[in-house]
């Protein structure tokens, strides 16, 4: 029942909030999928007085959503995001600080990945 309200809860971000994006495998496959966009903030200490921040783009995308269209497995390191911003195509690629984890579950029952990006051009 809890995962039927997540579920529905999701349903109802994504048709308020949601964009278009393309993504593209390492190996190359690309897919045209629906993403909500969010943000990680991660502190890194490099030294005991200095901290360095990073700060991800995040794309929320439903796994089901990803296996629709043929891609099955985990994001992964490299994978990257291309998001239409006005005249522009933003390129993210999928990653995280070292010794950060590139994308977790967005929720309990493992339906949404949280993927960490970067940006790494325009186009």
């Amino acid at each position: 029942m809890l995962a039927d309200a997540v579920k529905q809860l999701r349903t109802t971000i994504k048709s308020t909030n949601r964009v278009e994006v393309i993504y593209r495998r390492v190996n190359g496959l690309a897919r045209c999928v629906t993403a909500t966009i969010g943000r990680t903030e991660f502190g890194l200490s490099e030294q005991a007085a200095i901290v360095t921040k990073w700060e991800s783009r995040d794309f929320l995308i439903d796994v089901a959503d990803l296996a629709a269209v043929g891609i099955t497995g985990e994001p992964q390191r490299g994978d990257t995001i291309r998001e239409r911003q006005g005249e522009s195509v933003h390129v993210y690629e999928v990653r995280a600080p070292d010794g950060e984890q590139h994308w977790r579950y967005s929720d309990a029952y493992r339906m949404t990945f949280r993927i960490h990006t970067k940006q790494v051009g325009i186009e």
